[in-house]
């Protein structure tokens, strides 16, 4: 086994260097990550308002389509109410007649 009989200062100055090389390595790399966390951050904060911006975006046309197709039923009720009474008998009937097949 051989051993290494240090003088003192050149062991303390070469691990200090690596020490520090470590240490500016490793501050470099939380650097690097950090920038990426935050421009992650930013690209999902803005996918995250433009996902709201459509949501709201398509609960709007919903509405408009729903009170188009009510305004539509409610036409055709008011300018043939007996059919619709006609149309709503026929379908009750259908209804019951399946039901009571089982």
């Amino acid at each position: 086994m051989t051993k290494l009989i240090s003088t003192g200062a050149q062991p303390q100055t070469a691990s200090s260097s690596i020490v520090h090389e470590v240490a500016d390595e490793l501050q470099q790399r939380l650097g690097n990550v950090a920038h990426k966390g935050e421009a992650l951050e930013r690209s999902l904060r803005a996918r995250s308002t433009q996902a709201s911006e459509k949501a709201l975006e398509l609960r709007a046309q919903a509405r408009s389509k729903a009170s188009q197709l009510r305004r539509g039923v409610e036409k055709i009720a008011s300018d043939n109410p007996w059919t619709v009474v006609g149309g709503a008998l026929a379908l009750g009937m259908l209804i019951g007649a399946l039901s009571a097949r089982r």
